[in-house]
């Protein structure tokens, strides 16, 4: 029986600890929980506070790190061109 490596990625406008979220994180891991690198929170993209967006990935997946890439892209340039800042995770199936 081969076990399906599963990533589920988006705006999901819930948060962590909400119904939606404890649902999810019953079969998926939170990305951002297993090696945050970066920023948490996604929005708003000017000024932000709460994390509406993320990566979700099975077990088996192993998360190299995930989060907002502020080493990556400057919060200036993310807060111009979105209402919600982006997320990456960089995983290893």
């Amino acid at each position: 029986n081969q076990t399906k490596s599963r990533i589920l990625a988006g705006d999901f406008n819930s948060y962590p600890g909400s119904v939606e979220w404890n649902i999810i994180t019953e079969r998926l891991a939170d990305a951002w929980m297993v090696s945050p690198v970066g920023a948490e929170f996604t929005s708003t993209g000017k000024n932000p506070y709460q994390r509406l967006d993320a990566v979700f990935v099975s077990r088996d997946v192993y998360v190299v790190r995930a989060g907002v890439p502020t080493d990556l892209v400057s919060q200036a340039d993310t807060a111009l061109a979105t209402d919600h800042l982006p997320v990456l995770a960089v995983v290893r199936i």
